[in-house]
């Protein structure tokens, strides 16, 4: 009987080393595949960030480059109207 209790003993604590290693292992594992996949899923946000922001620079330089040219041109009808009035009001005079 004595025998049968050490050999129990003896597979109880082979179950037990064997359920730690397990245990270790895939704890090891789980922690270096998290640390991988943050890291992966930074970079690939900031990539992202970077890219939404080129675009969005570039978005605003053409907008600004959209306002200016409208800008130059009422200012150059403005200044064509301008040359206009002077020009008929010189006319007006000669006649008047």
């Amino acid at each position: 009987m004595k025998k049968t209790r050490r050999e129990m003993k003896l597979q109880n604590q082979l179950i037990i080393l064997f359920v730690g290693i397990v245990a270790i292992s895939v704890g090891l594992v789980g922690a270096v595949s998290y640390a991988k996949a943050k890291k992966e899923a930074m970079q690939a946000i900031e990539q992202r960030l970077e890219r939404e922001t080129d675009m969005m620079y570039e978005l605003v330089q053409n907008l600004l480059f959209i306002l200016i040219r409208r800008e130059d041109s009422h200012f150059n009808e403005a200044k064509r109207s301008k040359w206009e009035m002077n020009r008929l009001n010189y006319i007006l005079l000669k006649i008047g």
